[in-house]
């Protein structure tokens, strides 16, 4: 890359960021409150009067809206990532461990929104633990509970609790196999690069060649 097309991508990406980060303070603005570098693009649909986001919140809605409503509480905590199209239904709680995530499409609701025969609506909190992923178009019913680094196949609907380091899938979500991973891996979905090692395998920024950071002429990350 020669320095004018490596100042052009600074440029862009600077302006990238900052949008990003300025959109974070309008639709983020009735939050009860906000940590620190919460990035949101496109334009979700937040109207929800009573969310608490953590540090590093990534909020996507581009091709797909993003909704996050309700009167209960929604809890993001550090470095969640709720991604394009993603649907929360909050009648009393919903919580984001640190880095979970939930993929295009899905969908996370602590109610059925309606009677079913002569059972009353039912509304149970649902918490979504540490480095989960909830895959692409899956849902997540009341009452659940997602264990740490344990991952919900696309599709699948999940009305029991998946135990840590669990793969579920199908309708309803069943044990497909125990997971394993690299020692200090926090998260289902995200390998953890050390300083100076090689990415063995591609990012979903390299895959989607979206720019979440750059690479100076000389080899310095940015």
């Amino acid at each position: 890359m020669s320095r004018s097309e490596y100042a052009q991508r600074v440029l862009r990406l600077g302006f990238a960021r900052l949008g990003n980060r300025l959109r974070a303070k309008w639709y983020l603005r009735h939050a009860k409150s906000v940590g620190k570098n919460p990035i949101v693009r496109g334009r979700p649909l937040i109207t929800s009067r009573n969310l608490y986001i953590g540090n590093n919140v990534k909020i996507i809605s581009t091709h797909r809206r993003t909704h996050l409503t309700g009167n209960g509480r929604i809890e993001l905590g550090d470095n969640v990532i709720i991604n394009s199209g993603a649907l929360l239904i909050c009648a009393e709680r919903i919580t984001f461990e640190e880095a979970a995530g939930a993929s295009i499409e899905s969908v996370i609701s602590d109610t059925n929104l309606h009677p079913i025969g002569m059972e009353d609506v039912r509304i149970a909190p649902v918490v979504l633990g540490r480095g989960c992923w909830v895959g692409m178009r899956a849902m997540v019913f009341p009452g659940v509970r997602i264990g740490s680094r344990a991952l919900v196949a696309g599709g699948s609907i999940v009305t029991k609790d998946v135990d840590d380091d669990t793969l579920v899938a199908g309708s309803p979500a069943k044990v497909v196999r125990k997971l394993e991973y690299p020692p200090g891996q926090k998260t289902a979905y995200r390998r953890e690069v050390a300083p100076g090692e090689q990415r063995s395998t591609p990012s979903p920024s390299d895959i989607l060649g979206g720019a979440s950071s750059l690479t100076r002429p000389d080899g310095e990350q940015l």
